[in-house]
């Protein structure tokens, strides 16, 4: 004997109501962000999270609290903004200026380079400046490289950003759909900064410590810190206002960092605790390297001193 299932009259039309409305409701949340996908088409790091790959799981970092944080203005974090913000139609303009830059910048290092390499080798000067004279410069120097040092924070963002958040309209949107590969590259041009910032520091140091006078002292404590702001120079030559915009409206994914309206550090995390430390012991260890790089340089670049140091010591005995 069959069973027959009771039927209600006048159920079918609202059965095939609810039916539609939950086939609906599944086609919303297909292209929402709380299953993964943006409004635009693109994958959201909450889905699939293999359009958009980050090392942030590979390098121990998917327990931290990330925090959105606006960019420092220059190309190398312009560059990894024209590439993340989906809206961005040439999204590989940015990094072709950077890497152009990143040329430009090379070749001065180069020819300073090679004049310090005569200085040293053949004895080009046989003069320097007193050793008191050299800590100052090299101290000014480098706490000028230190504070422009912030390279941090696109390496920051090139390890973990997976959202974007629009600081005018307050809602976070993912990136740009961007592949493993894609995601190294990008990891590339932060690393190629710090390495442009550490050669220009080591560099100008040596060149600093083979002039010949106090004046040519003081002139080219100025001049080597010329080639580390060519960046910004031609950031704010080549970027239109409304690129430069773009890194206001902008704040990207971080590890670690002050939020703004933070006022201190007590409820951050225990990395932004540690960059806050580091940040405030950095220019009393470059204080005493800068006297230690003064007295070897006095030691082992040079052999004579300057003859009007010497006379100069034998006025005043």
């Amino acid at each position: 004997m069959t069973k027959t299932t009771p039927t209600i009259k006048g159920g079918d039309s609202s059965i095939r109501a609810a039916e539609a409305a939950s086939r609906l409701e599944e086609g919303r949340g297909a292209h929402s962000p709380r299953n993964g996908r943006s409004p635009r088409g693109g994958q959201s790091p909450r889905g699939d999270e293999g359009a958009n790959p980050s090392f942030k799981h590979a390098l121990g970092f998917h327990e931290t609290e990330t925090v959105f944080l606006n960019l420092p203005e220059d190309l190398c974090c312009l560059a990894l903004s024209s590439w993340f913000v989906e809206s961005v139609k040439h999204r590989w303009r940015g990094l072709g200026f950077f890497f152009a830059t990143a040329a430009i910048q090379f070749i001065f290092l180069f020819y300073m380079a090679i004049v310090v390499y005569y200085k040293i080798d053949e004895e080009f000067s046989d003069c320097t400046a007193p050793t008191l004279m050299s800590f100052c410069a090299v101290y000014v120097y480098g706490s000028a490289v230190i504070a422009d040092f912030t390279s941090h924070q696109p390496l920051q963002v090139a390890i973990c950003c997976e959202r974007v958040r629009n600081v005018e309209g307050n809602y976070v949107v993912p990136i740009r759909p961007t592949s493993t590969c894609m995601r190294m590259l990008l990891l590339a041009v932060p690393m190629l900064q710090i390495v442009i910032e550490i050669t220009v520091l080591i560099v100008g140091v040596l060149y600093l410590l083979l002039t010949d006078s106090v004046d040519d002292l003081v002139l080219n404590t100025v001049a080597v810190n010329f080639i580390s702001e060519i960046d910004d120079m031609l950031y704010r030559n080549v970027a239109n206002k409304a690129t430069q915009q773009r890194l206001a409206k902008y704040q990207f994914e971080h590890l670690c960092g002050i939020e703004d309206g933070e006022t201190g550090i007590q409820n951050t995390s225990k990395l932004t605790k540690r960059l806050v430390w580091w940040e405030k012991l950095l220019p009393r260890i470059w204080g005493a390297m800068a006297l230690a790089i003064a007295l070897l340089g006095r030691i082992y670049l040079t052999e004579n001193q300057c003859p009007w140091y010497e006379t100069s010591l034998s006025d005043s005995r």
